[in-house]
């Protein structure tokens, strides 16, 4: 995968994840981020005192429901206790069997006169602008005329997780409130404090609730201990009060939060969390799309800058911060900010662009692979392509200095011949000549550099380092030496001319590499050690090997040679001393 079509596959997926976000398609995905990651504990506000119709009150005062007149024992009591606001999260829409308990009820309502009551509203499916119902559950008339009523609507989502509060129902062009927020104005009216009225709700007047903690974390007292009068007095003094049921036997009341998705909720705790959030004026808010959209731009291109031409583990880390840097900015946002930003499109997205990496780092490996196969694969040993390939060694562009053993092989009396044969038959001499020299090479761990006309050039020790190099060299123009013998009878054979070939051997340092221009380019080797060992092979005569005492230095151990007169050669200021190399030392 090139460059440009590389960048434009991490620009569309950019493109497909925003417009994910757009639609919000993921939002299933983005809650449990939002469920595990976002939402914190706190303290719960000490204001705040839910009364809980529990098992010890159902057994000590009746089955439910209880005679209105009970509950309004309740309110005379809270009104001894001058609690600010007093919340019933019973509906009581239908006149009760006992008239005069709904009317010692309204009584004790009228006489404390901070009491919301709860009502409930039959809504419409979701549609543009605040929510709508179609009918409404209200307190019975006589208990309206010194109460507030409050809805006691809640909206879990589709995952049955509780996350929002609606602000109110508009019901016959009206809005009714929600028993939170009556329950707040109330006790902004009975302090003399202000309450902020505009709640930062969404188009249908749904808002985030941010949970207090799990079910439980609220102070919580018995009905029945109430009554009883067991608890200090001033717990309930200026305090926020909410009765409602608390236990499960009392019905369907119960939902889960996203602080804890195992355990149930009753109503009247969500309500008491809606209340903490409406004293603090604690408000989160869904961040702007601009501003979400602009947020995934920046993390693809940080993905894009930090994930460029890294291994796939240095990509790994660079998700692993990626993706930790954008939760722990999520996260501060909406502990400070009070904002609410998406997080697993740009999470999805990294992921996505790990494996768009991924991916082009496999097909670029593919193409290495297979330009390194294209280089060396025709002059040097499939066994040693292999173990570039497989090793990842770096095949550089442009040369390093290495020390290097250097082969150069020839034909004698190959100018009168071509001068006097047809161009097939020269050439079918050739091809002939080539193949025993370079399986020759091949065949002792070589690599065949060039064929320079009827001359082959071949180095050991490079692209791969290999001990012992100058005695590999010397057994391949020894098998050279052997293979021309039979050759050279095949040739006098069938063309009538008699043939030999010259070899020259030198062990030194040279630079090698790809060594060339932009559009022509070899893997080769230069330098001084290149340059004796073709001038070895010019005076070398036919069937000799010639070596330099540098060769027979690192092989002599291994192989019979006699030296030689020194003779000087071009460039060289002191003749070069030279061995002739006989064959193979005999092993016992």
């Amino acid at each position: 995968m090139k460059k440009y079509p590389e960048h434009i596959a991490a620009l569309a997926l950019t493109l497909v994840f925003a417009l994910l976000l757009s639609f919000g398609a993921l939002q299933g995905l983005e809650n449990q981020i939002y469920d595990r990651i976002l939402q914190s504990p706190r303290e719960a506000d000490r204001r705040i005192v839910i009364v809980g119709i529990d098992e010890r009150s159902l057994s000590e005062i009746g089955r439910w429901p209880w005679p209105r007149g009970v509950m309004a024992l309740f309110v005379h009591e809270m009104a001894r206790l001058d609690a600010a606001a007093v919340g019933i999260d019973v509906l009581y829409d239908l006149p009760g069997p006992s008239a005069e308990n709904d009317a010692a009820l309204a009584a004790a309502i009228a006489a404390n006169g901070r009491v919301v009551l709860a009502s409930f509203g039959e809504l419409t499916p979701k549609s543009a602008g605040p929510i709508q119902a179609y009918g409404y559950a209200a307190p019975i008339s006589a208990l309206m005329e010194n109460a507030k009523p409050g809805h006691i609507n809640v909206l879990p989502e589709t995952d049955g997780v509780l996350r929002k509060a609606l602000r109110a129902v508009r019901y016959h062009g009206e809005d009714i409130f929600s028993f939170a927020a009556q329950l707040v104005q109330t006790y902004a009216e009975t302090t003399g404090q202000a309450f902020l009225s505009a709640i930062p709700a969404d188009e249908y007047g749904l808002w985030p609730i941010r949970f207090v903690g799990k079910p439980g974390s609220f102070t919580a007292v018995s009905f029945a201990g109430v009554l009883a009068r067991e608890y200090p007095e001033g717990l309930f003094k200026n305090a926020i009060v909410l009765v409602g049921p608390y236990t499960v036997g009392l019905g369907q009341d119960l939902y889960y939060t996203p602080q804890n998705r195992q355990t149930a909720m009753y109503g009247v705790e969500i309500h008491a969390n809606t209340v903490q959030n409406l004293l603090e004026n604690d408000f989160t808010r869904f961040a702007p799309l601009w501003t979400t959209l602009l947020n995934l731009l920046i993390f693809a291109a940080l993905a894009l800058l930090l994930f460029r031409g890294q291994r796939p583990f240095r990509v790994l880390l660079a998700l692993i911060f990626l993706a930790a840097a954008q939760l722990a900015l999520a996260k501060f946002l909406y502990e400070v900010l009070k904002l609410i930003i998406p997080s697993v499109y740009i999470l999805a997205l990294l992921a996505a662009l790990y494996l768009l990496q991924l991916i082009a780092g496999l097909i670029r490996a593919r193409r290495e692979k297979a330009r390194i196969q294209g280089l060396f694969g025709r002059y040097v040993a499939p066994e040693v392509v292999g173990e570039i390939v497989s090793g990842g060694i770096p095949v550089a562009l442009g040369g390093t200095l290495r020390e290097i053993s250097v082969l150069f092989v020839d034909i004698r009396g190959f100018t009168p011949f071509s001068e006097s044969n047809s161009p097939e038959r020269v050439v079918a001499v050739v091809n002939r000549y080539l193949n025993l020299t370079s399986n020759a090479v091949l065949k002792n761990g070589g690599t065949i550099d060039k064929y320079i006309g009827d001359a082959t050039m071949a180095i050991w020790g490079a692209p791969l380092d290999l001990p012992g190099h100058a005695l590999h060299a010397v057994k391949a123009a020894l098998a050279m030496q052997k293979g021309a013998a039979a050759l050279c009878e095949e040739l006098e054979r069938d063309y009538g001319v008699r043939l030999g070939f010259g070899i020259g051997v030198n062990t030194g340092p040279a630079i090698v590499g790809n060594i060339g221009s932009d559009f022509r380019m070899d893997y080769t080797a230069i330098g001084d050690t290149v340059n004796t060992a073709a001038r070895l092979e010019s005076v070398a005569k036919a069937g000799e090997i010639i070596v330099t005492h540098v060769v027979y230095d690192l092989v002599k151990d291994a192989v019979l040679a006699v030296a030689l007169d020194a003779i000087a050669l071009k460039g060289k200021e002191k003749p070069v001393s030279i061995y002739r190399v006989e064959g193979l030392r005999e092993t016992e």
